[in-house]
């Protein structure tokens, strides 16, 4: 799936708008957006599961992470998860957002997660 951005609408009366809409196919792919909870019941496979997700997005709170992903980059996460996972014991929920909501996300309460792995200096 790929999105045009806008200002495409612009190139109908140019005769560049072939080559353009071509470049625009393989620099633009569409990006959904992501909130991915998980339970999972054994401390390693959760701590595997949480390093897997943390290379795909951004950890929210202790099993929840937001993540902007490609259709192949959602796929690819799918599988890792796939292989990580019992599925008589854990769960994983995906809920993709569309704009509209995104916009819409409140906190209460208390700050995100602190990352030990980042220093500031």
């Amino acid at each position: 799936m790929w999105v045009y951005p806008p200002c495409v609408e612009t190139l109908h009366a140019t005769s560049l708008q072939p080559f353009a809409c071509s470049l625009l196919l393989l620099i633009m792919p569409e990006e959904n957006f992501y909130v991915i909870s998980y339970d999972i019941s054994e401390n390693k496979r959760r701590t595997k599961i949480h390093k897997c997700l943390k290379s795909y997005g951004e950890w929210k709170q202790f099993s929840v992470f937001e993540c902007r992903l490609t259709a192949t980059q959602y796929q690819k996460l799918r599988h890792r998860l796939d292989k990580l996972i019992k599925p008589a014991e854990d769960s994983i929920l995906f809920y993709r957002l569309g704009q509209c909501c995104q916009r819409h996300v409140e906190r209460i309460g208390c700050a995100a997660p602190r990352q030990d792995d980042v220093f500031l200096v």
